[in-house]
């Protein structure tokens, strides 16, 4: 397996993202849909420039979307959009858009993830380490850093099909085990980093990466890919 995606989602502030930027993670996230972490789209453009040149890819975490709203996104900036969309907008988009489509968990969670892979293909969970491209996102029920996990066993059967990243109550002290069940490609964490004042914990997001990366030094089957580098 390449190396675990690590992505960090509910950045409001440039400073944040700056510090954020300089660790050992591949993903940060900006909440545009509802919740309180929401970011305006004028205030989205400092946060996209404190990451340029760092390599890291800049999220827009936009809920619901139609293909019109997906293209405006990017347009604003973001390296990539995570989105919830209908089997059919997925199917306009086309899998060279930088989408990273989000299913919440649900009974016939498989189900719908297999009628959007008919349209909009995902990447095997043994396909080349290309960051985020070609994965699945699966969160728990409602989403949007609430906290709530999906059922870990709907969520393996998934990602032994799909290339999964997972969302959803992750923290440093769960976050390898989790790994160990689950057995996603990335993860996806939000408001164990969040500081009391709303802005992003540095020492948070450092205890959650460290956790995820000593669980894949300790467990040779999440190492690294060929070469030591996410490929991108």
């Amino acid at each position: 397996m390449n190396r675990m995606v690590v992505k960090v989602c509910g950045f409001v502030h440039p400073d944040d993202v700056r510090q954020a930027v300089a660790e050992d993670l591949d993903a940060i996230g900006v909440v545009l849909d509802r919740g309180p972490h929401r970011v305006e789209p004028e205030a989205a453009r400092p946060l996209i420039e404190a990451a340029r040149g760092s390599g890291k890819e800049v999220v827009g975490v936009a809920g619901e979307c139609t293909v019109e709203e997906v293209h405006r996104w990017l347009k604003v900036g973001f390296d990539r959009v995570q989105a919830v969309l209908r089997p059919e907008d997925a199917e306009r988009l086309g899998p060279d858009i930088p989408v990273l489509p989000v299913l919440f968990d649900g009974a016939d969670l498989m189900d719908r993830a297999r009628a959007l892979h008919a349209r909009y293909p995902f990447r095997r969970p043994d396909g080349p380490g290309l960051g985020l491209s070609g994965l699945l996102n699966v969160d728990g029920q409602g989403g949007g850093g609430t906290g709530a996990r999906a059922d870990p066993d709907r969520a393996r059967r998934v990602a032994a099909e799909f290339g999964l990243v997972l969302s959803g109550g992750l923290r440093p002290e769960n976050v390898g085990p989790r790994m160990a069940h689950v057995k996603p490609c990335g993860v996806d964490v939000s408001s164990a980093t969040n500081a009391p004042d709303g802005r992003k914990s540095l020492s948070k997001i450092r205890a959650f990466v460290e956790a995820v990366r000593t669980f894949e030094r300790e467990h040779p089957i999440f190492g690294k890919a060929p070469g030591g580098g996410l490929p991108r």
